[in-house]
């Protein structure tokens, strides 16, 4: 699951606080000053183990409801 959709559904269950520590922690993944593994921990401890299991297991569950409701787009004049 991708970071930017983790960061979505957990910013709404935690502190401003602590969304601000995961950005900045995740910026310095990217810049490569921490490891994925670091950044996984940090992001474990801040968040929690249960939290960001039932995000990963809900988040795509709440996805693939939203797209079966989509109607389809189909091309024509």
């Amino acid at each position: 699951m991708p970071y930017s959709l983790i960061f979505k559904e957990i910013s709404s269950k935690i502190s401003q606080k602590y969304m601000y520590l995961i950005t900045a922690y995740y910026q310095q993944l990217r810049e490569m000053k921490i490891s994925r593994e670091g950044f996984s921990k940090k992001l474990r401890m801040i968040v929690g183990d249960n939290h960001l299991l039932k995000t990963t297991i809900t988040a795509p569950q709440r996805l693939t409801h939203t797209a079966m409701k989509m109607e389809p787009v189909t091309g024509g004049c």
